[in-house]
């Protein structure tokens, strides 16, 4: 299954899974999508499985500090990483560093997301998906309807090595 094919079945069930407009989509920022779900905005995250999001936890996907040329010092509120170009700041409110194989990982505290619609849930909750409900396609049935339905269509028109997407 590609995070693609996750992205079309929200679009064309968004109604089904409760969403009743999509304002916004733009799977190369996060998140992904924005909707309107019971009159307010949400953020929406497409993903294969649900064990892809916790990429979303590192800023700027810049995580892992262990070269020498960085430096990380703590300060009350912020913790605070300085290489030769600048230095960056994280609030201790939102972010926490912590000691990784090779140096410091600095990850968001909770994510700011408020849905993950993937395939399957494929990890164990984490504490930063505190706010993120998650809806897993693949156990919906209107999706397993229709995903039973392509299957014949494609095998009626006798497109071999069919699989899953």
């Amino acid at each position: 299954m590609k995070e693609s094919f996750v992205v079309y079945l929200s679009s064309k069930f968004h109604k089904e899974l409760e969403f009743e407009h999509i304002v916004d989509f733009d799977t190369q920022e996060f998140p992904d999508c924005i909707a309107i779900k019971d009159g307010k905005r949400v953020s929406i995250e497409f993903e294969t499985g649900s064990n892809s999001l916790g990429s979303h936890l590192v800023p700027e996907n810049k995580n892992n500090y262990g070269h020498p040329d960085y430096e990380i010092k703590e300060t009350e509120t912020d913790i605070v990483v300085t290489d030769g170009r600048g230095c960056r700041k994280y609030p201790k409110s939102d972010y926490k560093a912590e000691i990784a194989p090779g140096g410091y990982i600095i990850t968001k505290k909770v994510l700011d997301l408020d849905y993950c619609v993937c395939w399957k849930i494929t990890h164990q909750p984490r504490e930063e998906y505190i706010k993120v409900k998650f809806i897993e396609l693949s156990s919906h049935p209107l999706i397993i309807d229709f995903m039973e339905k392509r299957k014949q269509f494609l095998e009626r028109l006798g497109i071999l090595g069919y699989s899953k997407p």
